[in-house]
């Protein structure tokens, strides 16, 4: 448990103590798949089910919460393969919250792991089926996230899918 807390505190930042930062090409507004549609990134297909803001996630059998000046957007995400195969995700790899300009964040592996209640952020998915995660994001609270952006693999180009639906 205390070599877990100390990967949690020693990882770079998305701004002052929150997930892993990185930068992408800014989304285009025309190209965001609907939240609650599947999106395709080969091999595999994604969807958006709920996004909530919150101050405190499950961590385990206890709860974390956000540190100051940050809060936590829960995605929870459904992924299926997009053909009668067995496929892989790896939820801190393939997964990043963007803003409008591509600055994103990726989420914390020991964090996913806790929240979900299982040891790794890489999860294999049978053929003909699909899971359900809770994808937790700690990032500040002036951070404005437009679009889930997900990958399929290494070679696929991402699709990125609305955090609300459209009004």
């Amino acid at each position: 448990m205390l070599y877990l807390l100390a990967s949690l505190l020693s990882t770079a930042s998305c701004g002052g103590a929150a997930d892993h930062e990185i930068s992408f090409s800014p989304p285009e507004p025309h190209t965001i798949s609907a939240f609650g549609e599947w999106a395709e990134s080969t091999p595999l297909l994604f969807r958006i089910i709920k996004v909530s803001v919150e101050d405190s996630i499950p961590f385990g059998e206890a709860t974390e919460k956000a540190t100051k000046g940050n809060h936590f957007v829960v995605i929870r995400l459904q992924v299926m393969p997009d053909q009668k195969a067995q496929s892989m995700v790896d939820y801190a790899k393939q997964v990043s919250l963007v803003d409008a300009s591509g600055k994103g964040c990726q989420p914390d592996e020991f964090r996913f792991g806790a929240t979900n209640g299982i040891n790794t952020s890489a999860v294999i998915i049978k053929s003909g089926r699909f899971v359900e995660y809770s994808v937790p994001f700690l990032v500040p609270k002036d951070f404005k996230p437009l679009a889930l952006r997900c990958t399929g693999d290494a070679d696929s180009e991402p699709v990125h899918i609305a955090l609300r639906r459209e009004e």
